[in-house]
């Protein structure tokens, strides 16, 4: 289990390719046991957790906790949310998610500023959008547990 912090190593800076892996230093975030999953967040981006990010990352923790439990089998210990502003730094595609030591760690703050409003769209298909896009999401975080470099 990790415990405070969590470091990803930085490697291959090919954007077409799925293995872009940016660099990830994490630290915990306590206070807002609401979301349901833990939270990290990148030490030195200046990106915090706050009041305003409660909603989408609470859903964003639904979304992946019904897919864990329904779908993919996952224990929800291997589920947990991160902020990232990388896919703001223009030299960077961003990270949707990433996978470290078997747990999956999806960026809430990617998921606020481009998902969570489809989520809110009533009457139509969106929030279905939202949920086949994680699933597929998920399914690739996931076949890094069977070929790293897939």
């Amino acid at each position: 289990r990790i415990g405070g912090t969590v470091k990803s190593p930085a490697g291959n800076t090919q954007y077409n390719s799925c293995d872009f892996k940016p660099s990830h230093d994490l630290v915990n975030v306590s206070g807002f046991p609401q979301v349901g999953l833990p939270i990290y967040e990148e030490r030195d981006s200046g990106v915090r957790m706050y009041a305003g990010l409660v909603a989408p990352a609470t859903t964003l923790a639904r979304i992946t906790k019904i897919l864990a439990a329904s779908v993919y089998k996952v224990p929800e210990e291997n589920l947990v949310l991160y902020l990232s502003s990388d896919h703001k730094r223009g030299d960077t595609p961003g990270t949707v998610a990433f996978n470290r030591g078997g747990r999956l760690f999806f960026n809430a703050l990617y998921f606020a500023e481009h998902y969570y409003p489809k989520t809110l769209e009533a009457g139509s298909n969106s929030l279905k959008e939202v949920f086949f896009l994680y699933y597929m999401v998920f399914a690739h975080e996931l076949a890094h547990n069977l070929e790293h470099e897939h």
